[in-house]
């Protein structure tokens, strides 16, 4: 699901907006998460995991994308890696209230139930609070919304950095209309297919240290190792902790 999500996220937040985007995307994580936690079988469990993978996936291409456009530039490296840093510490968020549910209330046969609809609070910020902010002006401007976009970077700057930005952001929009779009044929180019594969290679770097397995099955992990299971589920709160401080000096 997060792989097909990360494919089509970008087309359809330049199609109809990164915040009308985001806002879809915060109801289909509302949605799926309560279809999660009430799921009767497995087949419900896994279409509604699909569904969240898809948001997710989704969410991973719109929302830096969006910080991105909106925050002014002597800020934008700072605004993305924070965002990275509200990733982990939500894993964080997630394995203390997992620890927390399944400690005081582990002698209910569903206890996991108590644990998934909890994913539902920040779904539900998100929603809200992506009400009261505006759309990004580089998407405005790329419709041909220029006063709106104009309008939006008032609002979020000083003028004369509005009218700056604004400039910018036509001239950018000008550049990218006359260069072609990348075909695979462009991979015969040998410094394109150098890149390529520095990107991919990064990609799967990042995947076979393990963080992911460690991430999402380190309570099990731990049980595996001789921890009793509540014992495992606050020790799994160390993993949040360590990529928390590690993401932070970063």
């Amino acid at each position: 699901g997060a792989a097909f999500g990360s494919l089509t996220g970008g087309r359809l937040a330049d199609r109809i907006g990164r915040r009308k985007t985001i806002l879809n995307l915060a109801f289909l994580f509302f949605i799926a998460t309560i279809g999660c936690s009430f799921a009767p079988n497995t087949s419900v469990m896994i279409i509604c995991r699909s569904l969240l993978g898809l948001a997710v996936g989704a969410a991973s291409v719109t929302v830096p994308a969006f910080l991105a456009e909106m925050s002014p530039a002597e800020q934008r490296g700072k605004t993305i890696t924070q965002n990275d840093l509200m990733i982990i510490l939500g894993q964080l968020l997630a394995f203390t209230c997992n620890a927390v549910i399944g400690t005081s209330m582990g002698e209910y046969a569903h206890v996991w139930r108590f644990m998934l609809i909890l994913a539902t609070l920040p779904a539900i910020f998100l929603w809200f609070g992506m009400l009261i902010v505006p759309e990004s002006p580089r998407w405005l401007a790329s419709k041909g919304k220029v006063g709106e976009a104009f309008r939006v970077l008032k609002h979020v700057r000083e003028e004369n950095c509005a009218k700056a930005e604004l400039t910018e952001i036509k001239a950018s929009i000008n550049r990218e209309t006359e260069i072609n779009r990348a075909t695979l044929k462009d991979l015969s180019v040998p410094w394109i297919r150098r890149l390529v594969g520095l990107g991919i290679g990064i990609a799967v770097v990042q995947q076979i240290t393990g963080v992911n397995s460690i991430m999402f099955y380190g309570t099990q992990i731990l049980q595996k190792a001789g921890f009793a299971r509540d014992a495992a589920l606050v020790a799994n709160i160390g993993n949040g902790v360590i990529s928390v401080i590690a993401c932070t000096f970063g």
